[in-house]
């Protein structure tokens, strides 16, 4: 199962257990390091199992953290550090939730995008370009672009 980096919440890890066979193992990598997000990741999951998992941290060119679920859980990799000590010590840690606490666009940011559009538009106006481009609609860019956002939304 491939778990998107927008879909590390508790409610994905939660569906992710409900399929996970009884003698089955989740083993999670994230190249994540030693910050935030990691300690987000491991207590998301622990909630979402309701143990803490084992945890690893791989000390390769990026550091990145391993976290292993179910029924491999008690086996050691001796060849990664040992990161649960230091992960289940974080307290006040926020978890990754479904549950959006704001779910609409700050003020602040219509309003420097509205700056941002205008200040283009004054630009592109005083340097005479703006004339051409409000009369002509090129479907071949238009589908170009719909097709790049949605590669890059994987949709």
């Amino acid at each position: 199962m491939r778990i998107e980096s927008g879909d590390n919440t508790v409610e994905s890890f939660s569906n992710a257990k409900d399929v996970l066979s009884p003698d089955g193992t989740l083993v999670l990598s994230f190249a994540t390091g030693r910050n935030f997000a990691t300690d987000r990741l491991y207590k998301s999951v622990a909630k979402a199992f309701g143990v803490e998992p084992a945890a690893y941290f791989t000390r390769y060119w990026v550091n990145g953290v391993l976290l292993v679920e179910g029924q491999g859980r008690t086996t050691i990799i001796p060849e990664l550090f040992n990161a649960g000590p230091e992960l289940q010590a974080k307290q006040h840690v926020i978890l990754a939730t479904d549950h959006w606490q704001n779910r609409s666009i700050p003020t602040s940011i219509l309003v420097v995008s509205a700056l941002c559009l205008l200040a283009a538009w004054a630009l592109l106006r005083r340097l005479g370009l703006a004339r051409g481009m409000t009369n002509s609609f090129s479907y071949h860019f238009f589908l170009l672009g719909a097709g790049f956002l949605l590669l890059e939304t994987k949709a």
